[in-house]
């Protein structure tokens, strides 16, 4: 009786750790975007050493460079205003790693370049 209440219950412990390994596993692969603000280094976050038109996004306060994708921040007219931007990723070694970016609709196109050159 004793042998068959210990093989149970080490049985049910075992399943258990499975399950709560899944869950895990399924919320590392399942990530949400959030909406950051977004702009352009040099105009917008006064980042010393950027050149040209860098793609910046801001998280925690702290502007970060922005990688793993391929939009131009001055094609958007990101340069001369902040906009707001889901995005998708992570922050590895000081930047942060992309794997989604979506600009939030009414904040396209919103400089003209007259002010500044790059």
């Amino acid at each position: 009786m004793l042998k068959r209440t210990v093989i149970t219950l080490v049985s049910f412990i075992f399943l258990v750790s499975l399950s709560a390994e899944e869950g895990h596993k399924h919320e590392d692969h399942k990530s949400a975007a959030h909406v950051y603000s977004v702009g352009c280094g040099s105009c917008i976050y006064d980042v010393k050493g950027a050149k040209g038109c860098p793609s910046y996004i801001k998280v925690n306060g702290k502007a970060l460079p922005l990688t793993g994708i391929k939009t131009s921040f001055h094609k958007l007219g990101l340069c001369g205003k902040e906009g707001k931007a889901k995005v998708n990723g992570k922050v590895v070694d000081g930047k942060f790693v992309a794997t989604s970016f979506e600009l939030v609709k009414g904040d396209e196109k919103g400089d003209d370049h007259k002010d500044h050159k790059h």
